[in-house]
């Protein structure tokens, strides 16, 4: 039996990208870890127990940075980082974002890698005005938002800048896999992430943080504008742990032949927020006076379903965690985390 390939994975100190790191690990690959400078700790810390089966290198700029050391011997790349929204500059955001993943892929493409998989997001999938995600229409790996470039400028807000450099990156992506057809190109498209932080994640200097962990905790603390729940009254999930394994799974899955593109949509199915708050209300009792009044309760729409069958297809899972699970754990992890009265950093 050959080695497993070594694993190169950008943002490892996040969210997704540890919990991608923690089952690289379980299943036996070595992961070497492309971090920013001064994040070798935080990322270490994590994994006390993986020993030689994990290597970090540092980098000032993952967008303008040489990764030639950390690519040497690489069989895969696992590009996860990315800016959020919350970083508040529309330009930034959509250039970083941008520029990161066409480096990485760049070079990895130079040294040889033969594996390219890149976290994009279902806001890829629809249009920038929103309505497909609100229909009853399924969202297909087919499907794509039609924002670009020239959407954004210094006064876009955060939010279209984040959709369209998530876009325009996932499409420059696929545009370089038809420059390079003896490289296997995948995009994992997930929706809004759930689920608990690794155990040994360090706690962070603010809530944002905790990623999306922090979206599903806000229901419990009465601050959300502008109803005291999340702006968007439905929404698609997945739990980090299947976000992650699709990862992990398509490191050995096999290219298609067919010419169809690897766009790996996962997703645990459609919730409101009415619909976790009845589910904490449920399964946590002890927070039902943190939650907010039914009555302040938005009237829930459609959101549309996504359509998982290519992913099933391709790294052969047949389930998935549901949204309720990812909710409760997201809602568990925070309470731990955040309210414990413990620094883990």
């Amino acid at each position: 039996m050959s080695p497993k390939p070594v694993i190169l994975v950008t943002g490892g100190t996040g969210f997704l990208g540890s919990h991608i790191i923690d089952q690289l690990l379980s299943e036996g690959y070595t992961v070497r870890a492309l971090v920013r400078v001064g994040r070798v700790s935080a990322l270490t810390s994590m994994f006390p127990t993986a020993g030689s089966k994990l290597e970090v290198f540092e980098i000032a700029d993952l967008a303008t940075g040489d990764c030639t050391e950390a690519l040497k011997g690489v069989g895969a790349l696992v590009h996860v980082a990315s800016i959020s929204f919350t970083n508040g500059d529309p330009l930034a955001i959509f250039k970083g974002n941008v520029d990161c993943t066409l480096n990485i892929v760049k070079q990895a493409i130079g040294a040889g890698v033969k594996k390219l998989i890149a976290t994009s997001s279902y806001i890829a999938l629809f249009g920038p005005d929103f309505a497909p995600a609100f229909s009853s229409t399924p969202l297909t790996e087919k499907d794509w938002n039609s924002i670009t470039a020239d959407a954004v400028n210094d006064s876009t807000p955060p939010l279209i800048a984040y959709i369209a450099a998530k876009t325009v990156a996932e499409r420059k992506f696929w545009e370089l896999s038809e420059q390079h057809e003896d490289i296997d190109f995948t995009t994992i498209v997930p929706p809004g992430i759930l689920g608990p932080l690794l155990k040994t994640f360090p706690r962070p200097s603010s809530r944002a943080g905790m990623s999306r962990v922090n979206i599903a905790y806000k229901l419990i603390t009465g601050e959300a504008a502008p109803n005291t729940w999340p702006v968007d009254p439905v929404g698609n999930a997945v739990h980090v742990l299947d976000a992650a394994r699709a990862h992990v799974l398509a490191v050995a899955a096999p290219p298609l032949t067919d010419g169809r593109k690897k766009r790996l949509i996962v997703a645990s199915g459609v919730h409101t927020w009415q619909e976790a708050a009845e589910l904490i209300r449920r399964e946590r009792p002890e927070l039902s006076s943190r939650l907010p009044k039914s009555e302040l309760t938005p009237t829930p729409t459609t959101c549309a379903p996504l359509d998982t069958s290519l992913t099933e297809e391709v790294v052969g899972v047949k389930t998935w965690l549901p949204w309720e699970k990812a909710f409760l754990d997201s809602i568990d992890s925070a309470l731990e985390l955040w309210e414990n009265g413990e620094s883990r950093a």
